[in-house]
């Protein structure tokens, strides 16, 4: 085998054995050598890619968050599992994936596979991102603006009325009830 050969060989083993890290199953077909399965692995990512000018989007299975997603092996936890199809593209161009680092997407789009798009950042780095472009969603729980004679009576009726109780006649929640009850919030108020 020439040079080449040598280093295509190479890089097929070295691929196949970080991504039987991840336990993720190459085909549901009888496994062959490593490089046979890093190849099959490959072709068969690639070919769930439609590669357009900007993004590339996976044009497999989604899940429900949006995020594209392909068969795994057992996770590490020990369940069957997917891998995002994200990840999958970071580790097929790039290699490893740090513990602890997520692979965040440039362009927000939850299909994008084109490896460009992507970057690795911790958690924290993924919901500033999120949040500096408003992507987080809004709170849905009930908020109001408690006034100083209804945190008088929460706690003046705190013997007859569960937490739960109180949250539904002043219009806010059990734990924000919780938190006036043990003095967490509201302190100036007596």
């Amino acid at each position: 085998m020439n040079q080449c050969g040598n280093q295509q060989k190479q890089k097929s083993e070295e691929l196949w054995r970080r991504l039987a890290e991840l336990k993720v199953s190459a085909n549901q077909k009888p496994l062959g050598s490593m490089e046979e399965r890093a190849d099959a692995l490959e072709k068969r990512f690639w070919g769930k890619v439609n590669k357009g000018e900007g993004c590339w989007e996976w044009t497999g299975t989604l899940h429900k968050s949006g995020y594209g997603g392909t068969c795994a092996g057992k996770s590490r936890t020990g369940k069957n599992g997917t891998i995002t199809t994200h990840r999958l593209s970071w580790l097929l161009t790039f290699g490893d994936i740090p513990d602890k680092l997520f692979v965040l997407h440039k362009c927000d789009n939850k299909k994008c596979v084109r490896p460009d798009h992507l970057f690795l950042g911790t958690q924290k780095d993924n919901m500033g991102d999120a949040a500096r472009k408003g992507l987080l969603s809004k709170p849905t729980r009930k908020s109001t603006k408690l006034k100083k004679e209804q945190i008088l009576e929460i706690r003046a009726n705190k013997d007859q009325l569960s937490n739960k109780e109180l949250a539904l006649k002043f219009n806010t929640s059990a734990p924000n009830i919780y938190h006036i009850l043990k003095g967490e919030t509201w302190k100036t108020i007596l």
